[in-house]
């Protein structure tokens, strides 16, 4: 029984730690493949928003030919953005294929080293846009033939005709630790924009640097410049992030798919480590917990000639040989639960034992010497008692006091460790069910989002024969989509209070409809209705700068959020608000544009016409959502019938914003349980030790009439202080780790008093129960057999 419960211990924990080791790494791992990781680069904006410096991930498209020109440093830069695609083998086909592209340009291949398999992708070829596929995609559209030359369409949402890519090479599989992730490359012709035009669209760039050039340097070369360009008082500066830190480090990234968190990484880390300490623990415990009913084996041994080196030498030889049980069963464990990790990530693991050997070796090697380590002290305790006393069954005193308190130690670190790690789930499960419920100021209910198309003026009769179904409540054309960024543009206004300073406003355009479908509260004032022309005007071809119209024509309808009232100092309405050419008429309570992981930022919502490229809300009655969704998709077959529509519930869509933090909870859920597990056969150990121990004690208070109740007291007591201990040791840990975790969000929980009285309660719960069942096996021994020996 000792081994098995000592061999289940130990697997388990090299198994758990061998699972969150293989994470970590991958983790570390993104991006660092790549033949010239050191030299590459993202391009990233920074300005200034009301004080505070925002970091961008794009830079000005007009940037790509400038800095080439500008500056010798630059060896390239290549336009990388990653988009989801709807591709078709046959252009008249209801069948499409769902792609992940990296949209780029021929500049692409001077930074990156894609594994070109067949084909010549680097030759761009003129007429097409060019389309590279990866193995896995060409083996399950194209088996057993070759794709290049071939034609494959793409119906963009705003086209109605689909445009023709050539595929033009074969690459082997883009590695999964990579934040560039993707099943094909989509390559067009550079796209030029000069800083001449009186508009201009921003582009996700990527830089090779020659090789020593001083970054630093180059960055304060790349501003001043730039400040001397555009000679604004406030102008925008730039940075370039290391490819190797884009994954980790890019929570300001709204727009990228692929991203970490170094924090993250951190606390599996600690975890990892103290599933180790806590497997680690066990054996100890468990180990020395057995000299009771060694020790006579010992004494014999020694009298026979067997000196404290070959006791040694035996026990360690046995803590190797329970240690490589472990590791196989471990290693088993581990690689038949590697799909389901893969699966729960959501992403292959690149770096894992499996696939990089020389890992396993290290690991194991690791093990070794751990098992060695950890068993000394047992070791050094069993051969170190006399061969009389061993022979008596009895400890000497300073053997006695000094080995419980070392047990008694390492069991409290134990559930210290436990305890820290179930106050955690209990605070992530808080805060996820926080932002889960928490009024974000908009009925995210029962909402649903069409993605950006282009209506070719087809928009409004497809709203108005949606109103005409029966379970349709309101629809709005709309430029924004919840969790698809903070607006549709930003604009920048001068502080009313500080005119130095401008303040960062989001823009949210919709039509009349939108405050009704968003189901937002009005405080003041009314919210658009299309009565009023200026609820309506076209945003094609206006202009904030437009000093020739008529301002009192200009000015458009707009909705002011409470904060933004505060910040901008509006008071009145129906009075031009300097800088954004409308005239709030109405002001509505606070809403979250952003994930709870953003402070509340100014929000200006602004009434417009529908765009011709826009998206689509539209609220519904809460029943049926199979067949709303068939119908609504009935009604876009009949204005859209080769267009495949993209449509998802808006709770969907916000629930993505926080599947980082669901998956957290789930691993500690899962850490949480594993660690209770062991430090219970922690604790198990020791008390079989005390029961062992103290048998005869037992023996003669039942014959002196004491009941089994009281003799479950009497080894409670000692066993709850070390756990009250373990609480008190626990907390402050759990607190500073949980506060840590809880510092990136904007909107979080306040710890409260009682998460650690609970996290103490159920642990003495299970702990109690545990005691109940052992000290109950020896309280009902026949005394007899207990006092026999003597």
């Amino acid at each position: 029984m000792h081994s098995f419960i000592n061999i289940i211990g130990l697997t388990i924990g090299l198994y758990a730690s061998m699972l969150v080791i293989t994470v970590v790494i991958d983790d570390l791992s993104y991006d660092i493949q790549w033949n010239k990781a050191d030299r590459l680069y993202r391009v990233l904006t920074k300005f200034d928003g009301g004080g505070e410096n925002d970091k961008f991930p794009q830079a000005m498209t007009a940037l790509n030919p400038a800095m080439k020109e500008n500056f010798p440093e630059i060896e390239a830069v290549s336009s990388v953005y990653i988009s989801d695609l709807e591709l078709k083998k046959e252009k008249i086909s209801s069948e499409t294929i769902k792609v992940t592209s990296i949209e780029t340009d021929p500049e692409i291949w001077k930074l990156f080293d894609f594994n070109i398999l067949f084909g010549t992708p680097k030759e761009f070829k003129e007429g097409k846009d060019n389309l590279v596929i990866s193995e896995s995609f060409q083996k399950k559209y194209f088996p057993g033939e070759n794709p290049v030359g071939k034609i494959i369409y793409h119906l963009p949402p705003y086209r109605n005709e689909p445009i023709e890519y050539e595929i033009t090479g074969v690459i082997k599989d883009i590695p999964s630790n990579t934040h560039l992730r993707a099943d094909v490359i989509l390559i067009k012709p550079s796209r030029i924009e000069s800083f001449d035009q009186n508009w201009h669209t921003f582009s996700f760039y990527y830089t090779i640097l020659k090789p020593g050039t001083d970054v630093n340097k180059l960055t304060t070369k790349v501003d001043k410049w730039y400040a001397g360009l555009v000679k604004e008082e406030k102008p925008s500066t730039f940075e370039f992030q290391p490819i190797k830190d884009v994954y980790l480090h890019s929570q300001f990234a709204d727009y990228q798919p692929v991203k970490g968190d170094y924090s993250t990484i951190f606390i599996l880390s600690g975890i990892a480590l103290l599933l180790l300490i806590i497997a680690c623990i066990n054996f100890i415990n468990l180990t020395t917990a057995r000299t009771v009913y060694r020790m006579r084996e010992i004494g014999v041994r020694k009298i026979l000639g067997a000196g404290k080196r070959n006791v040694v030498f035996q026990f360690l030889t046995e803590s190797l040989l329970f240690f490589m049980i472990s590791t196989v069963f471990g290693v088993l464990f581990y690689f038949g639960s590697l799909p389901y990790i893969e699966r729960f990530l959501g992403n292959n693991l690149t770096i894992t034992f499996v696939t990089v050997k020389y890992l396993f070796v290290i690991v194991f090697l690791i093990i070794v010497a751990i098992s060695l380590l950890i068993g000394l002290y047992p070791a050094f305790v069993i051969s170190g008692f006399k061969p009389i006393s061993a022979l008596k069954g009895t400890l000497g005193s300073g053997n006695k006091s000094s080995g419980n308190f070392v047990l008694k130690s390492l069991v409290t670190v134990q559930f210290s460790i436990s305890i820290a790690v179930l106050i955690g789930l209990i605070i992530v499960q808080q805060q996820v069910n926080f932002i889960n419920t928490r009024d974000i100021g908009y009925d995210k209910d029962n909402l649903i989002a069409i993605d950006f198309v282009s209506w070719n003026g087809k928009g409004e009769s497809f709203k108005v024969e949606l109103l005409k179904l029966p379970f349709v409540k309101n629809v709005s054309i709309t430029d924004w989509i919840p969790s698809r960024g903070a607006g549709s543009m930003g604009l920048n206004i001068k502080d009313p209070i500080n005119e130095n300073k401008q303040i960062a406003i989001n823009v949210i355009q919709g039509d009349a409809d939108l405050p009704t479908t968003l189901k937002l509260h009005l405080k003041k004032g009314r919210l658009f209705d299309n009565s009023f022309q200026s609820d309506k005007m076209s945003w094609e071809g206006y202009s904030l700068n437009a000093k020739e119209k008529d301002s009192a024509k200009a000015l458009r309808s707009s909705l002011v959020t409470a904060y933004t009232a505060k910040i901008l100092q509006v008071n009145d309405l129906d009075i031009e608000l300097k800088g954004t050419q409308t005239s709030p008429v109405g002001l509505i309570d606070n809403f979250h544009n952003e994930s709870l992981k953003n402070k509340l930022k100014p929000t200006i919502i602004f009434a417009t016409a529908p765009s011709k490229y826009s998206g689509m809300l539209i609220r519904v009655n809460p029943k049926n959502e199979r067949e709303t969704l068939s119908a609504i998709h009935n009604v876009w077959k009949q204005f859209f019938p080769n267009r495949v529509l993209g449509i998802n519930w808006v709770n969907d869509l916000l629930e993505q914003q926080y599947s980082k933090e669901a998956k957290f909870r789930k691993l500690f859920v899962f850490f949480s349980l594993i660690s209770m597990f062991l430090a219970l056969l922690g604790i198990f150990g020791l008390i079989e030790h005390a029961v062992a121990r103290r048998i005869k004690e037992v023996g003669i208070r039942k014959v002196l009439g004491a009941s089994i109740s009281s003799i479950i007291i009497l080894f409670s007591k000692s066993f709850l202080k070390l756990v009250v201990l373990a609480v008190l040791i626990a907390t402050p840990f759990a607190w500073y780790g949980a506060s840590t975790w809880l510092q990136e969000f904007a909107y979080k929980i306040d710890i409260k008093w009682w998460v650690f009285a609970i996290a103490g309660i159920i642990t003495i719960t299970i702990v109690l129960l545990t005691l109940i069942f052992q000290t109950t096996k020896a309280a009902i021994v026949n005394p007899v057999k207990s006092l026999r020996s003597e």
